[in-house]
Parts: structure tokens; C-alpha cells; sequence
């Protein structure tokens, strides 16, 4: 919420629980920041400080988030030290989709 109390972005994440009802992970979703916003770094940087304030030392990660269409979030995140997964064989992992005509 900027000073005159409208929304200028957001992030979509889950909290995960331990078996004691703890959070121990979130996991981001998407995020983004209204176009007509000049600063939209600070506002992304705002918020993913917020969330980890908010849990402190537990396990972040990202699932099915596109670099395409989140480009400012993935820029964000890698900033805070996210990093691409490989497979063994190096291979990037990417989300792969697939679908046959019948």
C-alpha cells in the first residue's frame, strides 16, 4: 500500500508446516509490482524483506515461476541469493508442459 492507502504490488506465497504447525519453508508463487509504478524494485524489495523478516531463518524457495512473465521477481530473488537448480548431469531444471491430442 503506497501513502494514499492503494495496493502497488504483492507477492503469492505459501507457509509450510512442520508436524508441530511451525512454519518452516514458504514458498513463492508469483509476485509483481502495477506498472505505473516508478520504483518497483524498492516496492518488490519491500516486500520480500518483509517475508523474510517475518520468518527469519527457514527455507525459501520458488515453484512454477516462469522467468518470463516474472522477470522482476527472479531478478529480486537472485539479489537475495536464489539460485538456478541443475540436475546432475547440468541440465537447468525448468517446468516442462506437455499435452497430446487425442
Amino acid at each position: 500500500m503506497n501513502e494514499k492507502n492503494e495496493e502497488v504490488g504483492y507477492l503469492l506465497f505459501q507457509k509450510n508446516f512442520s508436524s508441530i504447525g511451525i512454519v518452516n519453508s514458504v514458498t513463492f508463487y508469483q509476485g509483481s509490482v502495477k506498472e505505473h509504478i516508478s520504483n518497483s524494485e524498492e516496492v518488490l524489495n519491500f516486500l520480500l524483506i518483509s517475508i523474510f523478516n517475518m520468518y527469519g531463518p527457514i527455507a525459501y524457495n520458488t515453484y512454477n515461476l516462469p522467468e518470463k512473465r516474472n522477470s522482476l521477481l527472479v531478478k529480486m530473488l537472485k539479489l537475495f541469493g536464489f539460485q538456478d537448480l541443475y540436475t546432475d548431469e547440468g541440465i537447468k531444471l525448468e517446468q516442462v508442459f506437455m499435452k497430446k491430442q487425442l
